[in-house]
Parts: structure tokens; sequence; C-alpha cells
């Protein structure tokens, strides 16, 4: 059984027919728009003694009416590059705009993943750069690499549209 918890943004409550699930319920009227919400859900069982267990839930809020960034090609890859590159190097340059028009600015981030080939340990960065309008983000080599220890890396970038305040 998953527990009740209830404030004034958000409502949890247990599936009745459903072990393991969650339904959340927002009433538009009554929130307090934020970009992110913390939540604690309990969970209980039935059983003596009573097991509990307690997760902390981040749940960022995202303007889907927003225009999203464009990319100006879908997929950036595969790249390769040779063990030697310098640190500071240029690896590959990528470039999205806003769909928000007489805007074309947009805010990358390369993504941290939980391994150094998804770039855990920051083995590569970004540098943004403004050219007639446009905006670029190139990905950079920050660390000497090792083919004999990393042959390769899966790296994800985020691109977000500034708010549509029109």
């Amino acid at each position: 059984m998953i527990g009740i918890a209830e404030s004034r943004y958000i409502s949890i409550q247990s599936g009745l027919s459903q072990k393991y699930n969650l339904y959340a319920s927002m009433k538009a009227e009554n929130l307090n728009w934020r970009d992110q919400y913390h939540l604690r859900a309990i969970a209980l069982d039935k059983g003596l003694p009573q097991h509990r267990a307690t997760v902390e839930v981040i749940i960022d809020v995202v303007d889907r009416a927003n225009n999203p960034p464009i990319w100006d090609q879908p997929v950036y890859g595969p790249i390769f590059i040779k063990e030697n590159y310098m640190v500071g190097q240029v690896v590959a340059s990528i470039k999205a705009r806003s769909g928000i028009p007489d805007n074309p600015t947009v805010f990358y981030t390369l993504m941290k993943g939980s391994t150094e080939q998804t770039n855990k340990k920051d083995t590569f960065y970004l540098d943004q750069r403004n050219v007639n309008g446009d905006t670029w983000a190139d990905i950079q080599v920050n660390y000497p690499l090792d083919y004999e220890r990393i042959q390769q890396y899966n790296l994800t970038v985020r691109v977000e549209a500034p708010p549509d305040i029109s």
C-alpha cells in the first residue's frame, strides 16, 4: 500500500487494484506555479511489523505550450576523433535555434551521465558562441583522452529556448 501524502499543491493516492501505482492530481486553479517541486512519497506494507520506505521525488515543470528549440540536424554523429586531440580542441560544433520568432537564442547544457563514457568526469565541455544571430555550441576536450581506457563516449546535449514573454 502506498500512503497518502497531501499538500496544497499535489495529492498522491494509492492505486486500489495495482500494487505499485502512484496517481498524481493537480488542480491548476489551486497551483502556485514553480519550476520545480519536491515531493516525499512514503510506501507502507500491511505486514507485522509494518515496513516503511521513503523516497524523495523532484518534479521539473516544463511549459509544453512554449515553442521547442529546433536542431539544425536530428543527430550529430557518430564523430570519430584521434586520441591525441589536445585539451581545448573542438570535437564538434552544433547549432539549434529557438522556435520563438525574432529570438533565435538558445542555451546549451552538456549533460553529465553516470559513467565516464557519458561524461561523468567532465571529459568534454561546451563553449557557447553567437555567429550572425545564431547560437552555436562547440564540444571541446577538457582532459587528455586515453583510448586504452575508454574507446567511445556517448554525449547528450540539452538545448532550451528562453521563455516566450510575448
